[in-house]
């Protein structure tokens, strides 16, 4: 057995089949186990000799409270690619009342099984599943959330994936950044993995195909969900002229989005980040809040900034956004910083 504090993981045992059997027709696992189904509720010995020797599962453990020493969820590793040394994994906690945020129990088993598959099994990538859950809603600013997980800015830029990204279950999803025009960004290559650091450097520099191309695909999209919209300045868009491409793009994007931010945090666009400068921000929130104003634009505005300001210049942002009519802040984006970096080379 694989222990942690208050859980532990075993091996499937037969003993375990009365409470298995109901695992297996949980609505989000039913796609792991199509031939399993079929087969009668009572025929469970069959099902357990199927299960071992023909569904294509891994590693599957019964997860067990070391308190009571009785099973009260399963979890597995399914789908093993060994070339690629990647898995799907699935969990399942029979009574979430009574486990599902109690001292972290649940969470322990999560991590007992990752940790599994990582260090035994030597996988490099594990591929988990969202799902909605009704108790997961919440009210966040006027905006109803079916649950606190969201895709930030940057995964889809273009708003190209909307409706397959918000049917993998997200409570939100926010699009971009998008500019004005639409621009390729830095020379590729541009991301680089650094895997003895366990980092990732990007230098991707707003890459996007424009306000008008993301305002088709806001109008055609079939999400149902809150889409927020991330809105930036051209490369080579300079002092008010940059603030005018925050406006124009605000203009374009205000009826299609749910909330709408600004983004001044990237590292990779020359001279983005001098709007943390008082006199800049100041220049910035004015033009925007006139451009809501003008338009009944009323619902969440939020300015993303960058994680590289010294203390004393967030303080005076977040008083400026307090005096405002700005939502608040979101925080934040890459670093420039490289000290965490053992290679200083890099």
């Amino acid at each position: 057995m694989i222990k942690g504090n208050k859980v532990g993981l075993r091996a499937v045992e037969k003993e375990d089949l009365p409470f298995l059997r109901d695992w297996r027709n949980i609505p989000e696992f039913r796609k792991h186990f199509r031939e399993v189904r079929e087969l009668s509720l009572t025929d469970q010995e069959a099902w357990f000799e199927h299960l071992q020797k023909t569904i294509h599962i891994n590693y599957m453990f019964t997860i067990v409270d070391l308190e009571t020493h009785k099973p009260i969820g399963a979890a597995g590793l399914l789908y093993i690619n060994w070339i690629i040394r990647s898995a799907d994994f699935s969990f399942y906690i029979g009574d979430e009342n009574k486990y599902i945020g109690n001292d972290g129990i649940a969470k322990e088993a999560a991590e007992l099984l990752i940790d599994y598959g990582f260090k035994n099994l030597n996988l490099h990538k594990i591929w988990m599943e969202l799902y909605e859950f009704d108790n997961q809603k919440i009210d966040f600013f006027g905006m109803s959330l079916s649950n606190r997980l969201g895709t930030a800015a940057g995964l889809d830029k273009d708003g190209d994936y909307i409706d397959c990204l918000g049917a993998l279950g997200f409570g939100f999803l926010e699009v971009g950044t998008v500019t004005p025009l639409a621009q390729f960004g830095n020379p590729k290559p541009r991301v680089f993995r650094i895997f003895k650091e366990k980092a990732v450097i990007n230098r991707l520099g707003f890459n996007n195909k424009g306000v008008d191309y993301l305002v088709k695909r806001l109008k055609n999209r079939k999400y149902k969900g809150i889409v927020g919209v991330n809105i930036g300045a051209n490369k080579n868009s300079k002092d008010q002229k940059r603030i005018d491409d925050y406006i124009e793009c605000f203009r374009k994007v205000y009826k299609y989005s749910d909330y709408i931010t600004v983004n001044i945090s990237s590292p990779n666009t020359p001279g983005l980040r001098d709007l943390h400068d008082l006199d800049n921000i100041k220049n910035l929130i004015l033009n925007i809040e006139n451009e809501a104003k003008l338009n009944n634009f009323n619902r969440p505005i939020f300015l993303k900034i960058s994680p590289d300001e010294s203390a004393e210049t967030i303080k005076s942002i977040a008083d400026l956004i307090n005096l405002s009519n700005l939502t608040g802040l979101i925080i934040s984006n890459t670093t420039i910083d490289k000290e965490i970096l053992h290679d200083k080379k890099i």
